[in-house]
Formats: C-alpha cells, structure tokens, sequence
C-alpha cells in the first residue's frame, strides 16, 4: 500500500514540474517573440508568433503588417527585403528565403557573396504548414498555399495552390524484391545488416 502510494505521488509531482516547466519555457519564447517585434520599426505590434521562432535574420528589412499570424519553427532570411501583407496567416515549419548564395561567382559551387531578391506575400494569404518560399517570390492578395508546397516565381491574385500528386519514378525489380523478403535480409542503421549495429 505504502509503495502504490508513493509511486502515485512521485507521478503526480512529476506531471506536476513537466506541466510548469513546459508553461515556464512557454512564457519565455513569448518574452522573446515580444522582444524581436517591438525591435523592428516596420512590423506591426500586434504580430502574432505562435511558438518558437527557428531563424529570424534580417528582422529590420522585413515589413509586416497588422493581423499576421505565424506557426512555430519558422525559418524566414530577410535580408534581401520582406513584405507581409495584413491578415495573413502562415502555418508551422515556415521557410523563407530573400538572398541566394552568387553561382555565378569567382568559385565553385558557390562564391561569398549574397544576391538579393525580396519576397513580397499579399494580404489575406493563407500558408500551410511545411511551404518554402524562394527568393524574388511574388504571392498576390488572397492566395491559398497548400501544404508541402514550394513557391517560386510569381503567384496570381486569389489562387490557390499545391504541389502535383507524386510522378513515378522508377519500379523495383521484383525478383530482387521477393527474394530478399523470403530470406529476411532487412538492414539496420545505415544499411549494415541488422544486428551489426
């Protein structure tokens, strides 16, 4: 009885210090999110980061305007300039990139130097979650980004948009297949033989 007890409480006071570690760390990406918009003039205060926030370079050269909404793990490089237009939300594992390495440069495969290009996303943009945006991307007012997708290039007002369903490649020789699969030869961690971990 003592021992159900005590394994009863220790649980309790577990839960107990997860739940208020994880509400402390909550509180301190919130601290933070809070301290990176009051730093920029160009973004409106009512900026909402829903979580943590990956990469933010270049937050100064970003304009966003009121009601824009962003998931967590956002992973935006705004250095090349990045406009955000009013009520626009953009979901979770958000990529954005306003500079490119110079391929054209004086070493392969790339050189040091940057090349520019800003992002410019309309109001009333919906992105889901998992979309990357490259540089010099232009999506117009009212666009629906599906997740998943990569942007590119110039979107038109009040599309929507995702990427194609997958195209078949290649198919397995199925005599190679089968016979691996009656001899149980399955790999393990970086295609050793199981076991030989």
């Amino acid at each position: 009885m003592l021992k159900n007890t005590a394994r009863y409480v220790a649980r309790r006071t577990g839960a107990f210090l997860y739940r208020w570690a994880k509400q402390g760390e909550k509180y301190v990406i919130r601290k933070e999110n809070e301290r990176m918009i009051r730093s920029s003039p160009n973004c409106s205060p009512d900026l909402r980061i829903n979580g943590r926030v990956k990469k933010f370079s270049g937050f100064k050269r970003a304009v966003i305007e009121k009601n824009v909404h962003f998931g967590e793990n956002a992973h935006i490089r705004a250095e090349g300039g990045l406009f955000i237009g009013e009520n626009t939300h953009i979901s979770r594992n958000f990529v954005c990139y306003t500079m490119n390495h110079d391929y054209e440069g004086k070493r392969l495969p790339v050189d040091d130097n940057d090349v520019y290009k800003p992002v410019h996303i309309g109001r009333n943009v919906w992105i889901g979650m998992n979309v990357v945006v490259a540089p010099g991307t232009t999506i117009e007012d009212g666009v629906i980004v599906g997740a998943g997708c990569t942007v590119a290039g110039h979107v038109p007002a009040l599309s929507i948009i995702g990427n194609p369903k997958y195209r078949l490649l290649k198919k397995r020789d199925p005599e190679h297949y089968y016979s691996l699969e009656r001899a149980g030869e399955y790999a393990g961690v970086s295609g050793r033989p199981v076991g030989e971990d």
